[in-house]
């Protein structure tokens, strides 16, 4: 049995006995809906149902089966995520359908309401929440539609760095996993445990999507210690002392007679001040050059 959750972070899964098979719920906040599984050798699923009798599953007799897949990184150079731009609605509106790439094609993220709510001529094409089953991008739009399109690629969505190989090139590097939990908004780089190397402070989260993704809210803000090797080790909370509610948009280094001073700006809440322990590099080891 799999859970097919490509994005996002998992907020519950629940396993539940239903007529003598079991089902595996997971509710996934980020860009992808609701996923069902049970017996994987027999059937998926990506839409919500009601229960019906099946070869092993209970699934709307009209809902489109999928072949199960593996669980794959969000993005990659080989099957990247797009965007799909155009006019799809016969007027001059600009619309942008994002989608993620399976073994089977690439797969409209929105869910049918929000698709219908973008493109209310679909309705005809998907009455129901089966009839739309995998929302495979070919089946949403037209062949003339998708030749017409501008097509954007992503290859990863992880917070990185870019660090100079001295070589005249840019490598592409991620950050550790305690910067991935939230979209970053926004970094300062400097010397906060003073042991002479460039640390990086992060913050970010978003609140702005729709209800059935959830918002992402994870980050309490974040603190990379550097190695001066271009390396970075996260600081735990506790350790951290990092405490940033909300969604940070801005932080900025204010000088001030008694020490530097981060200022840290967020949407609809208060300005919020930050000052670096005079003890802090006393207090965390110092993470070690690869």
């Amino acid at each position: 049995m799999v859970v097919d959750v490509n994005l996002g972070r998992i907020r519950g899964i629940r396993s539940i006995r239903a007529r003598g098979f079991a089902l595996l719920i997971a509710i996934a906040i980020g860009l992808l809906r609701t996923v069902y599984a049970c017996n994987v050798r027999e059937c998926t699923w990506s839409a919500p149902a009601k229960e019906y009798a099946g070869k092993g599953c209970p699934i709307h007799p009209d809902a489109k089966l999928r072949k199960p897949r593996t669980e794959e990184p969000p993005a990659s150079k080989d099957r990247p995520a797009k965007l799909y731009v155009g006019t799809f609605a016969g007027d001059s509106n600009i619309i942008a359908i994002p989608t993620m790439a399976h073994a089977d094609g690439d797969h409209v993220i929105a869910g049918r309401d929000e698709l219908l709510r973008a493109l209310p001529s679909l309705r005809e094409r998907f009455p129901s929440y089966a009839s739309f089953g995998s929302g495979a991008i070919d089946e949403v739009l037209s062949k003339d539609q998708l030749r017409s399109a501008k097509t954007l690629r992503a290859n990863t969505f992880a917070s990185a760095i870019a660090r100079n190989d001295g070589k005249g090139h840019f490598v592409l590097e991620p950050l550790p996993v305690a910067a991935q939990l939230a979209p970053v908004h926004a970094v300062i780089a400097d010397d906060f445990d003073r042991d002479g190397h460039v640390d990086l402070l992060l913050g970010g989260n978003f609140f702005s999507v729709p209800p059935a993704q959830g918002r992402y809210d994870a980050s309490h803000g974040v603190l990379l210690r550097g190695d001066g090797h271009g390396q970075f080790v996260s600081m735990d909370a506790p350790r951290s002392g990092l405490a940033i509610d909300g969604q940070v948009r801005r932080m900025r280094t204010v000088r001030t007679p008694n020490g530097p001073l981060v200022a840290v700006a967020r949407n609809n809440d208060r300005l919020l001040l930050l000052q670096a322990s005079a003890n802090t590099s006393a207090q965390v080891p110092s993470p070690k050059a690869p």
